[in-house]
């Protein structure tokens, strides 16, 4: 292979790669401008009291994130949060103990046990990759950018091009015996090394040359510019490279990729070193600060004490992608955290700080309890003043330092100093008291003392409080703004602005007691209950979704962009100018922040038992912090951010206490509306701020906010199938850059099938229908009852008219007769007889007609045709036509009756009051009904008109709806204006025919 394939083989990708390192490696390394100590990382240990391994031996991380642990009895894997052991796949061959891990930047996890074995695990499944007939120690993994893996082991080195393993001897250069490490270089070179020397693979040739001759044991490893290093013991030497070679930087995933038992320089070049007796050494910026290719661990800080480490017993060492240095140890895991913030380590008994500047632009803190002053700088611990007694540090309005020391101001500005003395005690001298505030107005310097209380200095003489128009009790202040003007808390729960003796006063007890006023851009109040602001004359409290975060604040500055910064009760609150004008503009809503706590070094919450400003912000723009456990510093315009984004897939869906893999489309069984769905986004620098939004398609309407939770749960979802979808944002506000996506099916159980739901629906309309007809049954049964009791009344009527007074009269008609047949014939009185005896005659044979209705019932066609031809010849502009379907069928006495009566009504209303030029009326005595209509062309009526001479009674309407009720017919009445009336009756066959005819019907 000649130089030029070499080139593009190797080189021209590195260089590709270089490019898009050295942007981010410009940004991640922005805060390491100074060499940072180990006091600025947060130290966090789990054991097994927080469900770590024991034992932990080796480490990785893949590429989603997730961190690799191998101990003695398993492998785990560890996301932030939680602690899981790795279950083999089904099929897959047991692994022994693992000792070596290797993570590829594709996502493979290459791992070696310790008979040797050597298994790549792929998208859930783990393969056989062990070289044949293993039985030597895996002591390093390597991957070539060819492809290939390279193993370091106990009986030598190897390699694996994809099919077969194939072992360098020493004839073709390889190490003789056990080859201790392997590495691939930025430039595609691949390294090995062991007791013989350190050796370099020739690609051309295709063999292995020895670099260096070594007798120490050591291993190969990288400093982030490149530069390789044989890490021993106290000492790292230093790898000479080929010339020709133009510098890269170290792989970005290198670090990552595998933990090592020596040492590993991080990505700020910071060294973590086990090589110098127990415990860690650690060194910042080492490979900067090598001598003559040599790094000295002697001046290292050493954790060696039991109560530094969780173990001082330390396996290996890794830098995660986010920069999170790891320890593996025998007790567990350490993480070391760069802080967000530079911790200042200034002496102090208390910590009551006050701060200020001088006009070269250094910073000076003071403490009461010390008497001393210190000059802070960026680089180096302060620098104490001990000319004499300082207890506290403020500024003038001319920018001058002013430091209270014994009975004088010390007044510090552009090289000269002056001394103001303080006010004179009775022997006339100086007072020599401790100052706990000082404050400069621009026309009056005041000072205040627990022994002297509040005095200004005006006109060249201090005057006593009541020589001003000053507030009582007051607690926090801060200058107004202009010359001769102060803001002022008081103990009363008021706001006062001082303007040379005039008072106006405002409302500040929403904050609660007072932590600060804190005059800018905006009038701005804090305490013990929150912050406020000014807005049309009024305090306004501001929200937070943690109410917390705005309780206690005693520090507000505003950086050059408009971004405002807090010290606060937990910690730095940042808020962007966008989301500040916001929450100024609407109060009520929750104010968007980035908050600096704890976990990112902060120590403790803001300082606010001496009631001075707890923020300063330097000349050079840096930002200093008072906090109850000490000063931090933070360069605004460079916070470290975590730049990676979260990598969220779903995990499992949970019904009851069975759980289901998220593996394609998880399908819940029957009568499983309640389910909880989990996901992972490993992040190993602050899990508990990685948020969560997810959303159950067809049940959320709009991405749920699950905060740090994740687990989502559902109840009552109905059997369908449905998209959950996860997304993640991490504790800087950086999403990731997909959501995870998964189908679930739930199955509907057997009462939610559609086919159950349709034989319900079918059993109900059945079980309805049989309670119609009975229903039916039982109201016919009880009308033909009571119309059978009633026609039984009539035929008892009918026999004791005729019986009795049919006769009655009878006998006496006959004996009238007879006594007429006495009388002389043609006389007078015969005659007069003869006409009364043909007058009783008619009313017998009327009697008998009556007796004759009573048992058989009134024929309503006959009177129907007889009344409709006697109205049309009192009417003969209007003609009457009546039509008779099916053949006549004797009716139920009752119904004939009623139905007669209603058909005559609506005929007399249709000849008097409808204008009509025709009347007709159909009866049809049908099988299954009598049916009646009665139907005119006149002039109509509206419904409004229908329902008044219903409610009114008019033209019988009232009487004719009634009628049918007692009969259970139905009786309908339709017209339209100009259109004429039609009036139908309809019983049913039950209520209308005899026993018999329905018998007749039925048969």
């Amino acid at each position: 292979m000649n130089a030029y394939s070499l080139a593009r083989q190797f080189l021209l990708p590195a260089l590709l790669y270089a490019a898009m390192f050295a942007a981010m490696f410009a940004a991640t390394s922005a805060h390491a401008a100074a060499p940072v100590a180990l006091r600025d990382y947060t130290r966090t240990t789990w054991t097994a009291r927080d469900g770590a391994p024991t034992e932990v031996q080796q480490m990785a991380q893949t590429s989603d994130g997730m961190l690799w642990l191998s101990t003695s009895t398993a492998l785990y894997r560890f996301d932030g949060v939680g602690f899981h052991v790795y279950t083999m796949p089904p099929g897959a061959e047991e692994m022994k103990a693992i000792v070596e891990l290797r993570a590829r930047p594709d996502g493979e996890l290459w791992m070696a046990d310790e008979v040797g074995g050597l298994y790549m695990l792929r998208a859930g499944r783990v393969y056989n990759r062990s070289p044949p007939g293993h039985a030597a120690t895996v002591q390093g993994i390597a991957f070539d950018p060819d492809g290939s893996v390279w193993a370091a082991m106990t009986s030598g080195l190897h390699r694996f091009d994809g099919r077969a393993w194939r072992r360098y001897d020493a004839f073709e250069g390889g190490p003789e015996g056990g080859a201790w490490s392997v590495l691939a270089d930025q430039y595609g070179q691949i390294w090995t090394n062991n007791g013989k020397g350190l050796f370099l693979l020739d690609r051309a040739s295709g063999t292995f040359r020895r670099i260096l001759a070594t007798t120490t044991e050591s291993s190969l490893i990288a400093s982030p510019d490149g530069k390789l290093w044989l890490a021993g013991k106290n000492v790292l030497v230093a790898v000479p490279m080929p010339p020709q070679q133009i510098p890269l930087p170290r792989p970005e995933y290198a670090n990552r990729a595998s933990s090592r038992s020596q040492a590993q320089f991080d990505r700020d070049g910071n060294l973590w070193s086990l090589q110098c007796g127990p415990g860690l050494c650690y060194l910042p910026r080492a490979a900067e600060n090598s001598v003559r290719g040599k790094i000295d661990l002697k001046g290292a800080e050493h954790l060696s004490q039991p109560w530094q480490l969780s173990s001082l017993a330390v396996n290996s060492v890794l830098e995660d992608r986010e920069g999170n240095v790891w320890l593996a140890t025998q007790n567990g895991l350490d993480r070391f955290r760069s802080n967000k913030v530079l911790a200042m380590p200034i002496p102090g008994e208390r910590g009551d700080f006050s701060m200020a500047s001088d006009t070269e632009g250094n910073v000076w803190v003071a403490e009461p309890n010390a008497s001393v002053a210190w000059r802070l700088g960026l680089d180096g611990p302060p620098v104490a003043d001990r000319s004499e007694p300082f207890h506290l540090v403020a500024n003038d309005r001319d920018g001058a330092l002013l430091l209270a020391g014994r009975g004088a101001l010390v007044r510090r500005y552009r090289g000269t100093e002056t001394r103001l003395p303080l006010p004179a005690g009775r022997d006339g001298k100086p007072t020599e008291v401790p100052l706990f505030g000082i404050l400069d107005d621009g026309k009056v310097l005041w000072i205040a003392s627990a022994e002297i209380g509040l005095m200004g200095y005006v006109d060249g003489k201090w005057k006593p409080r009541n020589a001003f128009h000053f507030p009582p009790k007051v607690f926090v202040s801060a200058y107004g703004g202009r010359p001769g003007t102060l803001w002022l808390g008081c103990g009363d729960g008021s706001v006062v602005y001082y303007d040379e003796g005039k008072l106006t006063t405002y409302d500040g007890t929403a904050v609660g007691m007072f932590t600060a006023v804190l005059p800018g851009p905006e009038m701005v109040v804090a305490g013990i209950k929150g912050l406020a602001v000014m807005r049309d004359g009024r305090f306004h409290l501001l929200h937070a979704d943690v109410p917390e975060v705005l309780r206690g604040v005693s520090g507000l500055a505003v950086a050059p962009n408009g971004d405002r910064w807090l010290n606060g009760g937990r910690g730095i609150v940042q808020v962007r100018a966008a989301d500040w004008r916001a929450a100024v503009t609407h109060p009520e809503r929750p104010l968007r922040y980035r908050l600096i706590g704890p976990q990112d070094g902060y120590p403790g919450s803001a300082m606010v038992a001496n009631r001075l400003r707890s923020i300063f912000t330097s000349p050079d723009g840096q930002m200093w912090f008072m906090a109850s456990g000490g000063i931090v510093r933070l360069d605004p315009a460079a916070v470290p951010r975590n730049s990676v984004p979260p990598e969220v897939r779903v995990a499992a869906v949970t019904v009851g206490s069975a759980t289901y893999p998220a593996e394609g489309t998880v399908r819940l069984p029957p009568g499983s509306p309640n389910f909880q769905v989990a996901f992972v986004a490993p992040s190993l620098v602050r899990a508990d701020g990685v948020r969560f939004q997810y959303r159950l398609a067809g049940v959320d309407a709009d991405w749920q906010d699950g905060g740090s939770r994740r687990t989502a749960r559902y109840t009552n979802v109905p059997p369908g199938s449905y998209r959950f979808a996860v997304r993640a944002i991490n504790e800087d506000a950086v999403a990731g850059t997909a959501q995870a996506d998964m189908l679930i099916d739930v199955a509907p159980a057997l009462a939610q099938t559609w086919w159950f739901r349709a034989a319900i629906a079918l059993l109900l309309a059945g079980a309805l229908y049989a309670l119609y007809r009975y229903r039916l049954h039982r109201a016919l049964a009880r009308t033909a009852e009571k119309l059978h009791v009633r026609m039984a009344e009539r035929e008892r009527i009918a026999r004791t008219l005729h019986d009795t007074f049919l006769q009655s009269v009878q006998a006496v008609m006959l004996r009238v007769q007879a006594m007429a047949m006495e009388l002389p014939a043609g006389s007078a009185a015969r005659r007069k007889l003869e006409t009364i005896l043909d007058q009783v005659d008619r009313t017998l044979d009327e009697g008998r007609d009556q007796v004759h209705e009573l048992r058989s019932g009134p024929d309503i066609v006959q009177a129907v045709r007889m009344a409709g031809e006697a109205l049309q010849a009192a009417h003969s502009t209007t003609r009457f036509m009546l039509v008779i379907a099916d053949e006549q069928r004797k009716l139920q006495a009752q119904t004939g009756e009623e139905a007669t009566e209603i058909c005559l009504e609506a005929i007399r209303n249709a000849y008097q009051h409808a204008g009509a030029t025709q009347v007709k009326v159909r009866i049809a005595f049908g099988e299954t009904n009598l049916w009646i209509q009665v139907a005119d062309n006149g002039r109509g009526m509206t419904e409004l008109d229908i329902r008044e001479r219903l409610e009114d009674g008019h033209w019988g309407m009232l009487g004719m709806r009634e009628r049918a009720a007692r009969i259970g017919a139905t009786l309908a009445i339709t017209s339209k204006p100009g259109a004429g009336t039609t009036i139908e009756l309809t019983v049913p066959r039950r209520l209308a025919y005899p026993e018999s005819e329905v018998g007749k019907l039925l048969s």
